[in-house]
């Protein structure tokens, strides 16, 4: 069986623009798509089997919505659904487990530095997720990446081959050229910089030799030039490392400026070891 491409639902818009994202994904890469809805029910004296009723029709209701919407849009597209009670943070990691990847929307309000994408849920998820992420808000470009870059952030202090293949596949996928943004706070010239970076990306180059790359090395700005580089991109993408100790994701400063700050694209958030 094929690995799905799953997508978070609960009717807000942000996840009907994850779920949109989620489907021209799983058609570019010749996946299923898989929606599912999380409910919770809260317990109530003598409403228990009411009160479930009542979600699992507004779930049903979600989903159909989303379902005739990626109908529409990608009539081809392998489709199925699930309505699973529970916390939706746990229920959508453990639905993610084997897929390719969980599209979720993204909430939140420009300049709180309590996180622009990250919402509980996405907080919650990237916390425990062992497959990529993908952030989507609703503000995202709708329609076809056209040959927008793909970017991916790199830090010197961890430098993923996770992240990488995931950048360079995305890249590929959509015959776009990835730009590489590599931050470093250690001391060194731009030579010395780029020579790290270019042998970093050297045996990726020789694998996806129809990805054009360009490269970028930054000392100390991070955030700078990673947001200037995915203001209009396709797809950013950082790493994040996984923590059998904490609930929450080790990020470094390039996830952080990711996360923290609206980049204007779609976010792949991608655990490593």
């Amino acid at each position: 069986m094929l690995a799905r491409v799953i997508a978070g639902v609960d009717g807000s818009t942000e996840s009907l623009a994850a779920t949109e994202w989620a489907a021209r994904e799983a058609e570019r890469r010749g996946r299923p798509l898989r929606l599912v809805y999380a409910w919770t029910r809260l317990p109530r004296s003598g409403e228990h089997e009411s009160a479930g009723a009542v979600e699992r029709y507004l779930g049903r209701r979600m989903l159909r919505g989303a379902e005739d919407r990626v109908r529409t849009t990608h009539p081809g597209l392998p489709l199925d659904d699930r309505q699973i009670e529970g916390p939706a943070a746990p229920v959508l990691t453990h639905a993610a487990g084997p897929a390719d990847l969980l599209v979720l929307g993204s909430r939140g309000h420009a300049g709180r530095l309590t996180g622009l994408l990250l919402g509980s849920v996405s907080r919650g998820v990237l916390g425990r997720a062992t497959r990529p992420v993908v952030l989507v808000r609703a503000g995202h470009r709708a329609g076809t990446d056209g040959r927008r870059d793909v970017v991916v952030g790199l830090d010197a202090a961890d430098i993923s081959e996770d992240v990488l293949a995931f950048a360079f596949e995305a890249a590929h996928l959509r015959q776009t050229r990835l730009h590489a943004v590599y931050a470093s706070p250690a001391p060194g010239t731009a030579d010395d910089l780029h020579r790290v970076l270019s042998d970093t990306l050297h045996r990726w180059r020789d694998k996806y030799p129809d990805v054009p790359v360009v490269e970028t090395v930054t000392a100390g700005r991070a955030r700078t030039e990673l947001l200037r580089a995915a203001a209009d991109a396709a797809l950013l993408v950082v790493g994040h490392r996984r923590s059998p100790h904490h609930l929450r994701p080790r990020t470094g400063r390039v996830t952080q400026a990711a996360v923290v700050h609206d980049p204007g694209c779609p976010v792949a958030i991608i655990p490593h070891d």
